[in-house]
């Protein structure tokens, strides 16, 4: 085969000196290749199949049909995952229909390293998460929004591993029980001291908050913890905690006092869980919504897809300082 010059096209025609006929050189490798960028491109971008179809000069129809194929292969998985030994994990969910099927995800401050789909978070769905990860399943530390199923799961798997609970899961929850304008004084410090919580820095820092918490607690606690006695329907006599918004604020600011301040003296722990929430969540719900016609297959592709190629793109970035 030699040279023999070109279509009207531009491609490169050969030229067979033995029967005399020339011809096209198809590489359907490349041509499935170059097919994969495309719906990696489409599912993962901004534009619709419309646009993407009329940039290329092709059918909508002609792109379906291109992209049928990389509907009936599983989702794409993540490259081996590295020795967590050293590293941070920040681990998080993301819900692709409703309050069901979920995508667990886990990233070092760097890129992702693994994600599963299970029904909903769960203890048992956070150690098939686990699982995933094999032998790199022995992280420095995890941080995490403080969701039950995952936190049974560090305590049990990796007791030996720091954990820093997400102080803005922990903040909004809290202000979620007291609102916005809580009607007590005590409501009202408790919010102050909540929003605080960003302002703690150094040990000195961190000393001073929990001085003040434990000022709050011997002035306000037995208000959080007063409880009325009544009737219930049935006319028995029953009992409910007054102000229960003010005393659930106070158990959930509580609770997480042991995981709060971990990244005090490690400034290498992020405090949030914004490398999952904001750095791939958000746009994952973004294009969930973008692509909403799609079936829950299509959108766990979609989401491991986005993965891998964050996953990929972002193994040499340098680890984003701890600013928020």
């Amino acid at each position: 085969m030699q040279k023999r010059g070109k279509t009207a096209n531009g491609k490169q025609r050969w030229m067979c000196l033995a029967c005399q006929k020339s011809t096209l050189r198809h590489r359907h490798d490349r041509t499935l290749f170059w097919r994969r960028k495309l719906f990696e491109t489409w599912i993962t971008g901004n534009r619709s199949l419309t646009e993407v179809a009329q940039g290329l000069g092709v059918t909508r129809q002609t792109l379906e049909r291109w992209f049928a194929v990389f509907w009936d292969e599983p989702p794409p998985a993540l490259p081996p995952v590295p020795n967590l030994k050293h590293e941070v994990l920040v681990i998080d969910a993301i819900y692709l229909a409703g309050r069901f099927h979920a995508a667990l995800i886990g990233r070092t401050p760097t890129r992702p390293v693994h994600y599963s789909f299970a029904l909903r978070e769960s203890f048992v769905s956070w150690l098939e998460f686990s699982e995933g990860l094999g032998a790199a399943s022995a992280p420095f530390a995890v941080v995490l929004d403080g969701q039950r199923g995952g936190l049974a799961m560090v305590k049990a798997l990796w007791p030996s591993a720091l954990v820093q609970r997400c102080l803005a899961h922990v903040t909004r929850r809290v202000k979620n029980k007291l609102t916005l304008n809580p009607k007590t004084e005590a409501g009202r410090e408790l919010r102050a001291l909540t929003n605080a919580l960003f302002n703690v820095w150094t040990p000195e820092d961190r000393d001073a908050w929990l001085k003040a918490f434990q000022v709050w607690e011997d002035q306000w606690l037995p208000l959080a913890l007063a409880k009325t006695k009544g009737l219930n329907q049935n006319g028995r006599q029953t009992w409910w905690y007054t102000h229960k918004n003010l005393r659930g604020g106070y158990i959930h600011l509580k609770n997480a006092l042991p995981n709060l301040f971990t990244y005090v003296n490690h400034p290498n722990i992020p405090r949030t869980t914004n490398h999952v929430e904001g750095g791939i969540n958000s746009r994952l719900k973004e294009l969930i919504y973008r692509h909403r016609g799609f079936s829950l297959l299509q959108k766990q592709i979609l989401v491991a897809t986005f993965l891998v190629l964050k996953g990929t793109s972002e193994s040499r970035q340098k680890p984003p300082q701890n600013v928020t």
